[in-house]
C-alpha cells in the first residue's frame, strides 16, 4: 500500500463513487478484498499508511515536559548560587581589608611604645628608624615610612583600606587623609595653637573620604551583580539587550544606584556610574567591567 493508492481511493470516493463500485473496479484491477478493505479503512479513518518494505518510518519525539522544567530549575539555582557567591565574596573582601587594617594599626601602635623605650634609653629619637623594632614592623608593612631626629619621630603607613595611619613623637596617633611629610603627622603649615582643630578637620575629611570609597565600592558591586540580570534578560528576549533599561528587570537592578546611565540596543549595552572618588565604573556587553578615567560614550565602555 502506498500513497498513490490512497490518493486514488480518496479521489474516487470524493467524486461520489460508492465503496461497492470502487471495490468492483479494484477487484478488476487485480486487488484482493484484504487490500481493498485496508485501503478503505485507511481513507475512512485517516490512519497513516504502514511503510512499505524497505521504507523507514520517522517518529519525532519532543523533549519531555519534566526535563524542561528540571533544566529551568537548575538554571535558576545556578544564578542564585552565583549571586550569593558574589555577595559573600564582596563581604569577605571588606571584612578581610578591615581585619588587615586593624592589624596594621596594632603594629604601628606597638612601635609607639618601642619609640618611648628607645628614647628613655638614649634620651633621643635619633636612630630609631634603623632600630630592630622598625625593621620588624617593615616586614609586616612594606610601605612603612619612618623619619627621626633627636627630639621627634614620625612613622606612617598606608593601610589595606587605602587610609594612612600615623604615629609621632608629639603624641599624635590616628588616621590621616594623605601620606604625612616631615616629623609631624599634621599637615604642613598648621598653626601650633590649632592642632586640635586640625586633627578634627582631618578626621572629618577622612570620614568623608571613607564614606566615598564605601559608596563607590557598593556601586561597583551593584553593577557587577547587574551583569547577571542583563544576561538573563538577553537569553529570554531572543538574544538581544534591546529594552533592558526600560524593562522591569532593568529598573529593579538600577534603582539602588543613583546617577547611573544605561543604554541598550540589539546585541550591545552599556551601564556606567560616576564615582565619588573620581572616574567612572562601567560594564558592557563585551564583558568589560572596571573603572575608567573618562566618561564612556555609546554602547561600549
Amino acid at each position: 500500500m502506498d500513497q498513490k493508492q490512497i490518493d486514488y481511493v480518496t479521489a474516487e470516493l470524493a467524486r461520489g463513487v460508492s465503496p461497492e463500485e470502487l471495490r468492483t473496479t479494484l477487484l478488476g484491477a487485480g486487488y484482493t478484498d484484504v487490500q481493498i478493505d485496508a485501503l478503505l479503512q485507511v481513507v475512512a479513518g485517516g490512519i497513516s499508511p504502514i511503510p512499505a518494505a524497505g521504507e523507514q518510518g520517522i517518529v519525532k519525539k519532543g523533549m519531555p515536559t519534566w526535563v524542561t522544567v528540571l533544566l529551568w530549575i537548575v538554571a535558576g539555582l545556578i544564578v542564585i548560587i552565583v549571586l550569593l557567591g558574589g555577595v559573600v565574596l564582596g563581604s569577605l573582601n571588606i571584612a578581610r581589608d578591615s581585619a588587615n587594617s586593624a592589624s596594621d594599626k596594632t603594629t604601628l601602635n606597638n612601635l609607639r611604645n618601642q619609640a618611648e623605650i628607645y628614647f628613655n634609653a638614649d634620651s633621643s629619637f635619633a636612630g630609631f628608624c634603623e632600630s630592630s623594632a622598625v625593621s620588624l614592623a617593615a616586614v609586616r608593612l612594606p610601605n612603612i615610612v619612618c623619619v627621626d631626629s633627636v627630639e621627634l619621630y614620625r612613622v606612617s603607613a598606608r593601610l589595606q583600606d587605602g587610609a594612612y595611619f600615623c604615629i609621632a613623637g608629639d603624641g599624635f596617633l590616628g588616621e590621616v587623609v594623605t601620606q604625612p611629610t616631615g616629623l609631624s603627622c599634621e599637615l604642613p603649615g598648621a598653626p601650633d595653637n590649632s592642632a586640635e582643630a586640625n586633627i578634627i578637620g582631618l578626621q572629618q575629611e577622612e570620614d568623608a573620604d571613607l564614606v566615598g570609597r564605601q559608596s563607590d565600592q557598593a556601586d561597583a558591586q551593584n553593577l557587577q551583580f547587574m551583569r547577571f540580570a542583563v544576561e538573563i534578560y538577553y537569553d529570554e528576549n531572543n538574544f538581544a539587550y534591546s529594552g533592558f533599561c526600560e524593562s522591569s528587570e532593568g529598573r529593579s537592578a538600577l534603582e539602588d544606584i543613583e546617577g547611573v546611565e544605561c543604554f541598550a540596543a540589539g546585541p550591545a549595552y552599556r551601564v556606567s556610574k560616576e564615582l565619588v572618588s573620581g572616574g567612572y565604573y562601567c560594564i558592557d556587553g563585551t564583558g568589560t567591567a572596571g573603572r575608567f578615567d573618562t566618561s564612556p560614550i555609546g554602547l561600549s565602555c
